[in-house]
């Protein structure tokens, strides 16, 4: 990810055809995700978003989004939806833990592992339950 980065970095500066490129290329991409995919993709917007150094202008590079599906979907398979899942699972326990009673970082926690398991189109039907238990773990 650093080199591509540093690539767009390169061209977003000069703000060349190659930049023009990666916007059509994030208008094309952006089109065609699902609201799953794009909610999942956006979470993680510094990886795709460069700031051009000579008019401090903030850019959604596409290159740089493209980059940024593919290592999210590259290791999607059924073992990481059982990642998703356990993580789900064990909410008491990162609670316990991990947040230490802070309500703000399990509903993080929480959203983002959600996300993962529908960005893999799959859900749950146990969250709310989980959540009572980790929510006990705060008292």
């Amino acid at each position: 990810m650093e080199d591509v980065r540093a690539h767009a970095q390169a061209y977003q500066d000069r703000a060349s055809t190659k930049a023009q490129n990666a916007e059509m290329l994030i208008q094309c991409l952006k089109a065609s995700i699902t609201k799953t995919v794009h909610n999942k993709i956006y979470l993680q917007r510094e990886k795709y978003i460069i700031l051009r150094k000579n008019t401090f202008e903030q850019v959604e590079d596409g290159v740089c989004f493209l980059k940024t599906i593919i290592d999210n979907y590259d290791s999607n398979t059924r073992s990481s939806t059982k990642q998703f899942r356990k993580k789900l699972a064990q909410l008491n326990y990162f609670m316990r833990h991990v947040a230490k009673g802070d309500v703000i970082k399990l509903c993080e926690h929480t959203r983002e592992s959600m996300y993962e398991l529908n960005a893999a189109g799959k859900n749950t039907n146990d969250l709310l339950a989980n959540l009572i238990e980790a929510l006990k773990e705060a008292l």
